[in-house]
């Protein structure tokens, strides 16, 4: 009798592709444009951030007799931001790894490596968008309260920025001779849902980042700019469920200036952890990843939570 695979079957019964299909990954927008600190070891758990309130202007002449005026103190305010720990393990059997055709550790090293960095930005995310004030869209036309964003929305918000004095966060890319492209000026970052891109490429002269003069420095996440402000969105972007008068979802758009807020890290304290077996039969084992942060908003006058809802859905 010939042996062939019917009476004897391959340990796979199926063919295998050469490159398994890679998973999904979202892009990470809230760090972006955050200064990140790192805490030293052994040194504490909290980091202090002192600002100092600016003096009064005085248009007082000091005149011509010598006079004395009346002088300012300065006014300290600390900001103490403790860091927390995060993390997360995979148990797994010694048979997943010796009997699996995939390489389940490299898989799951990954796997984990992906969870810290995502973990990371929704962390930062709800920080930022836990601002206390928020400027509602008004000029949209969808019927909503918020209505959907506009140019005019867009505009309130960099006016809003200007007035409380807060520094843009990149330069401008100047022009070049190259047909279809543009310029753009000094940005502030607007942080945002993907579902918010077809509103966004709706209003006028919103240059989508294909279009810019210049591509240096440019991340996968941007998507355009209009109105001095860059847009980076992420498919985790902040969202209120039912929150709008028509019971439609809110779309939060953070838009920050430099110095609004920093994220802090612990010096050498994210790492990627296996932990041996330790029953009897040495079967089963860990691995993890483990990481120390915090995010902190140093001056809610330097970021704008506006909120839209959607026209285009």
């Amino acid at each position: 009798m010939l042996q062939t695979t019917n009476n004897l079957k391959p340990a796979v019964a199926k063919m295998y592709g050469y490159k398994l299909i890679e998973a999904r990954t979202r892009d990470l927008i809230y760090g972006i444009g955050l200064e990140t600190r790192v805490l030293p070891r052994n040194h504490s758990k909290q980091i202090v951030y002192s600002m100092y309130d600016p003096l009064v202007p005085d248009k007082t002449p000091l005149g011509d007799m010598g006079a004395t005026p009346k002088g300012q103190l300065l006014n300290k305010v600390d900001l103490v931001t403790p860091v927390q720990w995060y993390g997360t393990f995979i148990p797994m059997n010694e048979q997943v790894v010796l009997t699996n055709e995939d390489p389940v550790l490299n898989i799951a090293s990954e796997k984990l490596g992906v969870f810290a960095q995502e973990t990371d930005d929704i962390i930062i995310r709800d920080v930022l968008a836990s601002v206390a004030s928020f400027q509602d869209c008004v000029y949209g036309t969808n019927g909503d309260k918020p209505t959907n964003i506009t140019a005019a929305d867009i505009a309130k918000t960099y006016t809003t920025l200007r007035s409380a004095d807060g520094k843009r966060i990149s330069s401008g890319k100047t022009g070049t001779n190259k047909y279809g492209t543009s310029p753009i000026g000094d940005s502030y970052f607007a942080l945002c849902h993907t579902d918010l891109i077809n509103d966004l490429r709706m209003i006028p002269n919103y240059v989508q980042k294909i279009q810019y003069s210049n591509q240096d420095g440019i991340l996968n996440s941007e998507d355009g700019y209009v109105h001095n402000t860059r847009f980076f969105v992420s498919s985790q972007g902040s969202i209120d469920t039912a929150k709008s008068v028509n019971d439609n979802t809110v779309y939060n758009i953070i838009t920050i200036a430099k110095d609004c807020a920093i994220r802090v890290k612990l010096e050498g304290n994210a790492e990627f952890l296996y932990n041996p077996p330790i029953d009897p039969l040495r079967q089963n084992f860990t691995c993890a990843v483990k990481w120390v942060q915090a995010a902190r908003i140093l001056n809610e006058s330097y970021m704008v939570r506006s909120r839209a809802t959607l026209l285009v859905s």
